[in-house]
């Protein structure tokens, strides 16, 4: 009984928890590196956009604990010149996991055992009764039940450049901007 106390208190405790997050973040992580110069050839992955969601609660909070789903990826590749302009293939896709704290935590329960064990002896000294309580405690460890994830691939989109008007290209709140190109290469930067 004890132990049912204890755990009635800590789902309290837990639930009141995990309302008390923060707003979902949704955020990207840069693959190549930023503010320096790189190059790539035709065919060559340019820019790649890891993307995560911050991990929502019962409450539709962020995870007190941090955790994240991914949420998709971003890829843009050089593809060469055209009319003396940059060619980009920009393609993409979306992941829905289905995560959230509730299918993606484990769960402990506690176990309590109690034995009670009685007899009569026959000794050198004559009858006699016994009797004895002995308890057990334990846990039971109830893993995550998990989720299924899904994914749509988007459509691969060709991206002309028009150097005569910008060098710079955007792409999910980066910049790319391109220093030289030509049929076999191109020499670029990327700002955060």
């Amino acid at each position: 009984m004890r132990y049912a106390g204890i755990l009635i208190v800590a789902i309290v405790v837990s639930t009141g928890l995990s309302g008390c997050g923060t707003e979902i973040r949704h955020t990207s992580t840069l693959l190549q590196h930023s503010n320096t110069m790189l190059v790539a050839g035709v065919g060559d992955v340019v820019l790649q956009l890891s993307k995560k969601k911050s991990l929502p609660n019962a409450f539709g909070k962020a995870d007190i604990f941090g955790r994240t789903t991914p949420t998709g990826m971003v890829v843009v590749q050089y593809a060469g010149i055209e009319n003396g302009n940059p060619v980009f293939y920009r393609s993409a896709n979306i992941i829905e996991t289905g995560a959230t704290t509730m299918n993606s935590t484990g769960l402990w329960i506690p176990n309590v055992q109690t034995t009670n064990v009685s007899g009569t002896t026959y000794g050198s000294t004559g009858l006699g009764n016994f009797s004895g309580i002995a308890t057990t405690t334990g846990q039971t460890y109830i893993p995550p039940k998990g989720s299924q994830a899904q994914q749509m691939q988007l459509g691969t989109l060709k991206i002309v450049l028009d150097l005569s008007d910008s060098e710079f290209l955007i792409i999910g709140n980066r910049k790319l901007q391109v220093l030289k190109a030509n049929s076999s290469m191109i020499k670029y930067k990327i700002f955060e």
